[in-house]
């Protein structure tokens, strides 16, 4: 099974912008673009990525993530199981809205909510 799980894809008021919405298995440990010391377990993570002919791209320190269930080792059976706070997510993607001043339409938070339950 894949580290990373993609959850949805959000459109935004720029066409070739969305906000993708995925898990990932991260090792955690020290990170040196933010000095901080990270857990190791399963993050959700929400980012801006623009895709234009063919390519995807996205701008470091666009995204926002957060922990949602340590673990001490990788676990096909936890990735598959993990389901993060629906107000979370909800406050995730308001705030990387803002930092790179797009909109969403206030359905999509309806699919949101379909995807995670």
């Amino acid at each position: 099974m894949s580290k990373n799980k993609e959850i949805i894809r959000i459109p935004t008021n720029d066409a070739l912008t969305t906000i993708d919405i995925e898990l990932t298995y991260q090792l955690g440990g020290h990170n040196p673009w933010s000095y901080a010391n990270e857990k190791r377990g399963i993050y959700v993570s929400v980012s801006p990525i623009k895709r234009e002919g063919g390519f995807k791209s996205f701008t470091a320190f666009s995204g926002v993530k957060h922990c949602i269930k340590e673990l001490k080792r990788f676990s096909s059976k936890a990735m598959a199981t993990a389901k993060p706070d629906i107000d979370t997510v909800k406050a995730m993607v308001m705030q990387v809205c803002q930092k790179s001043q797009l909109s969403v339409d206030s359905a999509a938070f309806d699919e949101l909510e379909s995807a995670l339950s």
